[in-house]
């Protein structure tokens, strides 16, 4: 069964974009690495994409949080 990685806590997140990163170095597909991490081989594709064109700090998981109306 493949995990929503959206659904995991912001570190865990960034632990398995690292572990994706790093496997893929190794040589490892986009499908093996799916498979090994439980995830969608395209989301690891994406990942992967991102490395590519900004490096460590375009896998950093960016906090997404409820947005609050201020009545004034």
């Amino acid at each position: 069964m493949i995990t929503d990685a959206r659904k995991l806590s912001a570190e865990q997140q960034q632990l398995l974009r690292q572990q994706a990163i790093e496997l893929r170095k190794k040589g490892k597909t986009f499908l093996e690495i799916g498979a090994l991490l439980n995830v969608h081989p395209d989301t690891v594709g994406r990942w992967y994409k991102r490395y590519q064109e900004g490096g460590k700090k375009a896998l950093v998981v960016k906090s997404v949080g409820l947005k609050t109306c201020h009545a004034d």
